[in-house]
């Protein structure tokens, strides 16, 4: 078997911070489709939350639940909120400031062009979500949690 061919692509900025217009994410969707095929993956990574302390402010985490299972069930709504808001509502601003505020998540620039990529009508159905406990990690005091998740994104049928 002939192995898969890999092109990398790094996704910065894509919401011009001034107009709030997300036209550089529309170009680069237009860009990267003339290089795919219908039998081109896609394949994005990311932490899709990082929540407590080292990513928020206190007064934050002192709000929020503090049973791991009640953060997973929060964090994992807010998650499909924002895709549905950026795949089915094409509401990017919306999707981004929730991506920024709430769930303080990489996939913020990178959301949008996954849209403009898949075209309206696309969906999404998050396969497994779960929290891993960065406190160790980041030498921090719980909660210190990343979001682990598989999410499939799918075109308009």
């Amino acid at each position: 078997m002939e192995p898969l061919s890999v092109l990398p692509v790094y996704v910065g900025m894509t919401r011009n911070p001034l107009s709030r217009s997300f036209e550089g994410a529309a170009s680069l969707a237009r860009a990267l489709r003339r290089l795919l095929t219908p039998r081109t993956a896609v394949v994005a990574t990311g932490d899709l939350v990082h929540y407590g302390r080292g990513y928020d402010v206190e007064e934050r985490v002192r709000t929020m639940p503090t049973d791991v299972e009640a953060l997973r069930a929060f964090f994992a709504r807010e998650v499909e909120g924002t895709l549905r808001l950026a795949l089915e509502d094409r509401d990017y601003e919306a999707a981004f400031a929730r991506s920024e505020q709430v769930l303080r998540s990489d996939q913020r620039h990178l959301l949008p062009v996954l849209a403009e990529l898949l075209g309206t009508g696309a969906g999404s159905s998050v396969l497994e979500f779960e929290l891993s406990d960065y406190a160790p990690i980041l030498e921090v005091e719980p909660p210190c949690l990343v979001a682990s998740a598989l999410v499939a994104l799918a075109p308009p049928r």
